[in-house]
């Protein structure tokens, strides 16, 4: 997620969703995943996530495999500790998110830049990256992600390619490639859920060789610009849309859903933060596949979001606050919670 602007946390549909999950035995409920982005040589990041991992017995994780830092000198040397760091974490089913075009292989803007937003110049090379991440690791995943938020600026330049062609044709090859490798295909995260784009990339094919579409949601998030009704309504249509396009049989995921805790909107952080825990619990059963959290440990400030760097945005504080721990090693009230939960389903007969 990139920097975000102020928000209304619509708390009467959380605070329903949660006292319909906490009504349950929370010992039968399946917990969400974890998603966290590590940018690049944040070691003490990676650490820390493991750590939490670790804390609250989360045993599915995604993360991002930037195919723009693969292409640094010590790019390999750095998923390398990644991975042998995440292997520490017992029965770890990760998923790795298949973004990042490198610069120097990205097709210019209107103003010449190289962004990791572009589409490649030669659309195939993302699939030589798809089967080289699986090459060095696929012994560690079933499924991979192509992309992330391909319908949003900052992680796919409309400008270059506003039908969406070029990024079909580019998934269609990588998705292949996945197959072939035996791998599981999950079309990555859509934010806002947009069921025109879902449309169009069946007319292009992609959906045709895929086995998952996925996601986001956050009532932080300025982007979801549509009025959301509940989301076991939202996901009803977009299965609904599926079945009618002869899709039936994807699965969907909510592969990255949070609430930041920057003060906003006259909300003081600690109301933010009682808000992760009713987010949280309003996610524990939803009808989909797998969900995931985002995120587990707050974005160091010196970090520029996707954002800044790639839409020309100003900073905004909201996106460095989405996770479960502050940068300074505070753990927010949502990890007792958490913690709490996880312990009753080990305890569940």
């Amino acid at each position: 997620m990139g920097a975000a602007a102020s928000f209304t946390l619509r708390t009467g549909n959380v605070r329903t969703m949660a006292r319909m999950a906490s009504d349950d035995d929370a010992r039968g409920i399946e917990l969400p995943g974890m998603t966290q982005w590590f940018v690049f040589g944040d070691r003490e990041t990676v650490a820390r996530t493991v750590a939490l991992l670790h804390d609250l017995s989360i045993r599915r994780f995604r993360t991002l495999f930037s195919w723009a830092d693969w292409t640094r000198p010590d790019g390999p040397a750095w998923l390398d500790d990644c991975m042998d760091a995440l292997a520490g974490v017992p029965e770890l089913d990760i998923v790795p998110a298949l973004f990042y075009t490198p610069p120097a292989l990205a097709r210019p803007a209107a103003d010449g830049e190289q962004r990791t937003s572009a589409p490649p110049q030669d659309l195939s090379a993302y699939a030589a990256f798809v089967r080289e991440m699986i090459g060095r690791y696929g012994e560690r995943f079933e499924w991979v992600q192509l992309w992330n938020e391909p319908n949003w600026q900052p992680y796919w330049d409309q400008r270059i390619d506003p039908d969406g062609s070029l990024f079909a044709l580019m998934a269609n090859e990588a998705a292949d490639a996945a197959r072939a490798a035996g791998k599981r295909v999950l079309l990555g995260g859509v934010t806002p859920l947009e069921y025109a784009w879902f449309t169009r990339m069946h007319e292009l094919g992609v959906l045709d060789r895929v086995d998952g579409i996925s996601f986001h949601y956050s009532p932080s998030w300025p982007n979801q610009h549509r009025r959301w009704f509940a989301l076991p309504t939202e996901i009803a249509g977009l299965r609904a849309l599926l079945r009618g396009l002869g899709h039936g049989d994807l699965e969907v995921w909510m592969d990255e859903s949070g609430l930041s805790t920057q003060p906003a909107d006259g909300k003081s952080e600690q109301e933010l933060e009682d808000g992760q825990i009713a987010f949280f619990d309003s996610l524990l059963r939803l009808p989909v596949e797998r969900c995931y959290w985002f995120c587990a440990i707050d974005q160091h400030p010196e970090h520029e979001t996707d954002d800044m760097l790639n839409a020309g945005t100003p900073a905004d504080l909201t996106a460095y606050h989405f996770g479960l721990l502050t940068q300074d090693g505070r753990a927010k009230p949502l990890v007792g919670h958490w913690r709490t939960l996880a312990g009753e389903r080990r305890l569940a007969p």
